[in-house]
Order: structure tokens, then sequence, then C-alpha cells
């Protein structure tokens, strides 16, 4: 039984080890560059306003791997009752992490409404199984410790802990550092070769070439065919609406505009492009952008 129990704790010291050089990479940013290193903000209402995940991120990771650490070092000492006590903890302070982003909020402009924040379902759907599965890891340790439980059946509960949570601390990077989007996203997004002039169907991504680079500018929302368009004074002429990429903005464009754009090829939107129009008469509002301007 001595080598499965090294090796349980070699997994779960590798698990904390990578943690803890996480933790050191978000302290040296925190002291090193951060303009004031010292302000370590306690965990924010349940809100994103003025909330940086890496704030966050940089002082409860510390504490966490600490606790991590006493969960090896009480069961090294042969302490189950305090290594399963840090395992829960552990748990739960893995979970702080990833709480607060249920309650992100999604800015855009709706057509009718103007600007609307709204939740967004998939993080809260991601943070929902993740609290699950930390719930789960908990409850797993503290039945383990049930009087009749066999010792290997312990010492597992608590590794399976500790390298649930050394695995999560390490996916919320994803959520720091990479776009929320939606829909469909390009693996590369700097392919020329793929772009071609504008279709209007909808829900595709609307692309634009600036200096070689290529811009991301919004969604087609929707095609119109009679729009008033207050910067000619002629009759109602055919328009698109896009939804901002990058920015909250509602765009409506004109053949001119559309003009200088590009969709991609791959785009499953125009793969299955649906460009029939809308005929009602439409007119923009106060918060709606004409023409390709930001």
């Amino acid at each position: 039984m001595i080598p499965r129990r090294r090796n349980e704790l070699a997994i779960a010291a590798a698990a904390v080890g990578a943690a803890a050089i996480l933790a050191a990479g978000s302290l040296l940013w925190r002291f090193a560059f951060d303009s004031e290193p010292w302000d370590i903000p306690w965990p924010p209402r349940p809100r994103m306003d003025g909330w940086e995940a890496f704030n966050l991120y940089s002082w409860i990771v510390p504490v966490t791997v600490a606790v991590a650490a006493c969960v090896l070092v009480s069961a090294r000492w042969r302490r189950p009752r305090l290594a399963a006590t840090c395992a829960v903890l552990l748990c739960l302070q893995t979970a702080m992490v990833y709480v607060p982003y249920a309650a992100c909020l999604a800015s855009r402009i709706d057509r009718m409404r103007g600007l609307i924040r709204e939740p967004m379902r998939e993080l809260r759907e991601l943070v929902s199984v993740v609290v699950v599965t930390l719930a789960l890891a908990g409850l797993y340790v503290a039945v383990a410790q049930l009087r009749h439980t066999r010792v290997e059946t312990r010492r597992g509960a608590l590794t399976i802990a500790v390298v649930v949570n050394g695995v999560l601390l390490h996916h919320v990077w994803l959520l720091m550092f990479l776009p929320l989007v939606h829909g469909w996203w390009p693996a590369d997004s700097r392919r020329t070769d793929l772009l071609v002039p504008f279709r209007p169907c909808r829900g595709a991504m609307v692309l634009r070439v600036e200096e070689g680079r290529v811009l991301r500018y919004g969604r087609v929302d929707d095609v119109w065919l009679h729009f008033d368009d207050p910067r000619d004074p002629g009759p109602p002429s055919r328009a698109v609406s896009l939804t901002g990429e990058w920015t909250p903005h509602y765009f409506w464009l004109n053949d001119g505009d559309l003009a200088k754009l590009s969709v991609r090829v791959d785009d499953p939107a125009v793969i299955r492009c649906d460009s029939s129009a809308r005929s009602e008469p439409v007119a923009p509002e106060p918060w709606h952008r004409l023409g390709l301007s930001w």
C-alpha cells in the first residue's frame, strides 16, 4: 500500500506545485507591475462593475495553495480529520474564484430598447457546473471519513479533491484572457484569402481590412428594404443593420458602406445564407450609429 500512497501524494503535490507557480505569477504581477500593489481588494459584491478577475485571483490563489499544502501535510502526519476539513475548505475557496463570473453582464444595443445589459447564460452554466463539481468533491471527502471507510478510500478522496481544485484553478485563466464571444468564431482571423465581398446573410461576421489587418466589425442583424436614412433626403433605401462585435453599438449601413466590408467564405452563416429582407419601414433611433464611423 505504501507505493500507492506515495503515487497519490506525488500526483497531489504536482497539482499543488502547478497551482503554486500560477500563484507566484499572479503575485509577481501584483507587486512588480501593478500601479497600486498594496491595494489588494476583498471579494466585491456579486456584480461585475469595476471588478477585475485578476485582482481576485491574486489573493485567493495563494490562500488556496496554502490550504492544499495543509491537506498534504495533514495526510502525511496521519491527521485525517484535519486533512478532510482542509480539503472541503479548499473546494470552497476554489468556488469563490468562479462564483463572481455568474454576475458577469453582456452589453448590447437593441434596435428598439437601446442599451441592454443581460447575464451571460453560458458563463452561468459554466459556474454552475464548476460549483457542483466542487461540492461533490467536498461531499466525497466528507463521506470518505466515515468510520467503516477503508484507509485507501480516504486517501484517494483527498487526492481527488486536490487534483480537481488544481485543474480548475488552471482553467480559470481561460476566462481571464480569452474573449467571451457568441456564435461562430474563426480559428485564424488574419487570413485574407478567405474573405469575399459582403453578403447580407443574417448572423454573418462582418470584417474590414485596414492597413493589412482584418478587423471584426460586427454581425449582420437584419436586412431592410425601406430604411429612412437621415443622411439621404431621398426616398427610403435598402440598408443592413449590424450589432457591434467589440462594442455595444447598432449600425445602419447603406450600399456604399457595405462595399467596404467583407465576410468569410467559411462562415456557417454565409454557407447557409439567409438574406431575406424585411419590408416594413424603419428609421434610426438616437442610440444607433450611421455608417462605418465608430
